[in-house]
């Protein structure tokens, strides 16, 4: 066997003809060449199936050193072309071609890194992210007092005030003792002055900056795909002037850009009305709110028995502000040299 594997050396540099005065047989220097490792049966024995999985290397393949992974050639000759061959594997990937009417290109959308190596073509962008929508709401706030006014008494309408506890607003279970007596309570939270505020949500443009990718031969990747250098930073895009809605492929996340932006997007018309605020006193025997309530207490005046030893108590106050009018958007978002991105 360590004769053969010497002979199949000997044929891959002398030929048929040769091989037959060295070795005293003839191999056929095709099946040689199609083995990955020299192991193959040159005795014509086995099932066939030795080296079916092996990287098809052309015969007239002439190595000229290291792989280079953008010429779209098999420099050393393994039977793997660019981003097919191991030795590119970090620093180049197959990408997803740009769609007809689409430009590729690589983005930083939130800052201005050097663009990778191999790609050209820097341009420093604003970027915003979707398609510049907004939308607004009116926030009016809650204008109820920082505390709960209990009223608490045995007179029968409340509007004599015998006694009265302060107690938080919004409370979650909250340890505190005293005794209720058998007659009228109410409790209530003080009005002041609503607040109208426009809230707009929207995304605000950023600096960014663009690359082109190189123009190569790179090969070995499946398909339309095109071999790349990688770009680590940035996004794998696809740019088109103008506005446009992203194609309906690898790309989906849409981005507007431009050289400068004139963004005058806002939110107006919000205007509240005061409104009485409501309020749910409930108050406990137990002090970790263990259980029922026993006995919720809101701002309408009502009849309770006599409960002592009252020891813990959760709170909540709403209203107080109503919206009157809407928050409307006005205003637009506009760039120049515009042209919308899409990442994927």
């Amino acid at each position: 066997m360590k004769a053969m594997k010497v002979c199949g050396l000997v044929a891959a540099f002398i030929g048929a003809a040769g091989l037959v005065a060295a070795c005293g047989f003839v191999i056929d220097p095709d099946a040689l060449i199609a083995g990955s490792d020299g192991d193959a049966d040159l005795g014509g024995g086995g099932d066939g199936a030795a080296g079916s999985d092996a990287a098809v290397i052309e015969p007239t393949c002439e190595p000229t050193g290291v792989e280079v992974c953008d010429d779209g050639i098999d420099n050393d000759c393994n039977g793997s072309v660019d981003c097919a061959d191991p030795a590119c594997t970090d620093g180049f990937e197959c990408v997803e071609p740009a769609p007809d009417g689409w430009a590729p290109m690589v983005l930083a959308d939130d800052a201005r890194p050097s663009c990778p190596e191999g790609y050209t073509g820097s341009t420093d962008v604003s970027v915003l992210q979707g398609d510049g929508t907004i939308t607004c709401a009116c926030n009016c706030g809650s204008d109820c007092g920082a505390t709960i006014t209990l009223t608490k008494g045995t007179e029968l309408t409340c509007m004599v005030t015998p006694s009265t506890d302060a107690l938080q607003v919004n409370a979650s279970c909250t340890g505190k003792s005293w005794d209720l007596p058998s007659g009228f309570t109410m409790a209530t939270s003080g009005n002041g002055t609503c607040s109208a505020k426009d809230t707009p949500t929207k995304s605000d443009p950023t600096d960014g900056r663009t690359c082109t990718p190189p123009q190569s031969a790179a090969a070995g990747c499946p398909g339309a795909q095109r071999c790349l250098p990688k770009a680590t930073g940035f996004a794998r895009c696809v740019a088109k002037a103008g506005a446009n809605k992203c194609p309906a492929a690898a790309f989906t996340k849409q981005r507007l850009s431009g050289t400068f932006v004139k963004d005058q997007r806002a939110c107006t018309g919000c205007s509240c009305d005061s409104t009485p605020c409501d309020v749910e006193l409930e108050l406990w025997t137990h002090p970790v709110c263990q259980g029922s309530a026993a006995i919720t207490i809101t701002s309408a005046c009502a009849a309770n028995g006599s409960i002592t030893k009252l020891k813990a108590y959760k709170s909540k106050v709403t209203g107080g502000c109503t919206p009157a009018t809407p928050s409307t958007p006005i205003g637009t978002i506009s760039f120049e040299d515009e042209r919308t991105i899409c990442c994927n």
